[in-house]
């Protein structure tokens, strides 16, 4: 379950129509809870939307990853790595003590 849902949480932080509704066709997808399927079909349906964030998606999956710990079933795989900021690497922003 984690992997499938690793694999979910990527494919909606990519933005990755495709990969989203091969996701939620899988019979997997049907143990989502429904908040999480509706966001997720919304994302694939209009994947330019960069406004909206999945927070469904990654909050299920943090608290299904806590659970599984909780067991003894440490994560399989990795949560995916985060994404490469836009800006500039050199900027120093946010400051620690000036405002």
């Amino acid at each position: 379950m984690l992997s499938f849902l690793d694999s979910l949480c990527l494919a909606l932080t990519n933005r990755d129509a495709a990969a989203i509704a091969q996701l939620l066709a899988h019979p997997m997808a049907a143990t989502l809870p429904s908040a999480v399927r509706t966001e997720a079909a919304a994302l694939a349906a209009d994947p330019s939307n960069i406004a909206r964030t999945p927070l469904h998606a990654f909050v299920f999956a943090h608290r299904m990853a806590q659970l599984m710990a909780a067991v003894g079933t440490p994560r399989g795989t990795p949560a995916p790595a985060p994404r490469e900021s836009p800006r500039d690497a050199t900027t120093d922003w946010p400051r620690g003590g000036d405002h």
